[in-house]
């Protein structure tokens, strides 16, 4: 299982890495977004997860309240579960900002944006209601942030970009509203369990969403498109190898695992989303991009993200 887990990790830092080495290339990704269209308790980490201060740039300081909610104790979301509401959340205003910008093909047909229309009035719009939709409960936050945002860059709650984004976020949610995530958490019992080699609760404790596999992918055909590789035989000399250097590193105490590698195990327990989010955010502010760059980075960012939780 161990193993796994760690082909897991592996596929998602590869997937999300391509996604930021390709930042400089959001042309090419016009085809596989038309194509996408086509296809129509949470491992907390072990230190509070520091997002950015409060920023004037409408997508991040967004982005930053998503994830704030996404990470809460109160969503409940598991890690994949916190890929999808990323994902859906930021493909919501990516085409909301390029519906009316015209820079970057939308993830779904939109329709004409209407005169005068705000990309920036449209990206806030579609960012408060599609959290409100998958959040529920934060009235009163989310409420507040729409109104402070309106004000804090100037945009009138009468701008016709707010119902051109509001629409955006109805269309993504509309899409992924039956996409079997809700399907995803049954009674799960492996023939076998209990022999070597096939997996068996820990402390009875049921599997989680062993049906994620079969939900919807964003951008890939399916989710069996890109599975990881099936782990070693149990008599082969690679596992026997492995389960050793596992057994020795990972007992309580070790005599081989430094103070590092400990750390390290403990920072890799959170999920993607408090790892990466800030990294990107990071990376974002560095670089010279406009809304509809920034839009575009995000939305591929947690395509990549939601798709790797389901291939894996």
């Amino acid at each position: 299982m161990r193993l796994r887990n760690l082909g897991k990790r592996l596929v998602l830092v590869l997937i999300i890495g391509v996604t930021l080495s390709l930042m400089p290339a959001f042309p090419r990704f016009n085809d596989a977004f038309a194509r996408s269209a086509k296809c129509a308790r949470s491992f907390a980490h072990p230190n509070p997860v520091r997002l950015p201060a409060q920023s004037s740039d409408i997508i991040l300081e967004w982005n930053q309240l998503a994830a704030q909610l996404t990470l809460s104790t109160a969503a409940a979301l598991v890690p994949v579960q916190q890929t999808r509401a990323m994902a859906i959340f930021q493909l919501a205003v990516h085409d909301a900002v390029n519906g009316i910008t015209g820079k970057y093909e939308t993830y779904l047909s939109t329709s004409s944006p209407p005169e005068n229309a705000s990309p920036d009035a449209a990206a806030v719009a579609a960012a408060y209601y599609a959290l409100k939709s998958l959040f529920p409960g934060n009235d009163t936050l989310l409420d507040g942030q729409f109104l402070n945002s309106l004000a804090a860059h100037g945009l009138s709650p009468a701008d016709p970009g707010i119902e051109f984004g509001h629409s955006a976020a109805v269309a993504i949610l509309t899409v992924r509203a039956n996409d079997h995530s809700a399907q995803a958490q049954f009674d799960y019992i492996v023939p076998g369990a209990g022999q070597a080699g096939v997996w068996t609760r820990l402390n009875n404790a049921a599997a989680q969403l062993p049906g994620w596999g079969s939900v919807t992918t964003f951008v890939l055909r399916s989710g069996s498109q890109f599975r990881p590789d099936a782990p070693p035989a149990l008599d082969s000399e690679q596992y026997a190898n492995d389960y050793n250097e596992i057994k020795e590193i990972g007992r309580l105490p070790s005599a081989t695992r430094s103070a590092e590698q400990s750390q390290i195990a403990t920072f890799w327990r959170a999920s993607p989303t408090a790892i990466w989010n800030s990294v990107l955010t990071q990376v974002v502010a560095t670089r010279n991009l406009d809304l509809s760059d920034k839009a575009r980075v995000f939305a591929l960012f947690y395509l990549a993200a939601a798709d790797a939780s389901i291939a894996c």
